[in-house]
């Protein structure tokens, strides 16, 4: 048999969630929008990224940055930060960024 309170119960646990999922995603809208406005500026397609790892790097800043703080961006601007992407990048090990 079913149980109806702990089955209603779920289920409003679930519809109360659904205004903050609803937030989430306007707000990951909003944050693609921008991104995709910010590499048109900068005459980068939004869809096709090349290979090289300055545009991949480029993309990268553009992604973080839309949400992060200067602070941040700043550190990764710096030449052995991008240094040890192009690293990890050209290697194909991620963890390498990381060390």
């Amino acid at each position: 048999m079913i149980d109806f309170i702990t089955t209603g119960s779920k289920i409003l646990g679930l519809i109360k969630g659904l205004p903050e999922v609803a937030n989430s995603l306007y707000k990951q809208g909003q944050k693609n929008e921008a991104i995709n406005r910010i590499l048109q500026e900068l005459g980068l397609s939004p869809t096709e990224i090349s290979d090289d790892v300055d545009t991949v790097y480029t993309y990268a800043l553009i992604d973080y940055g839309v949400s992060e703080c200067y602070a941040i961006l700043a550190v990764l601007r710096e030449n052995e930060i991008k240094n040890d992407f192009l690293e990890a990048y050209t290697n194909n090990d991620p963890l390498t960024f990381l060390k």
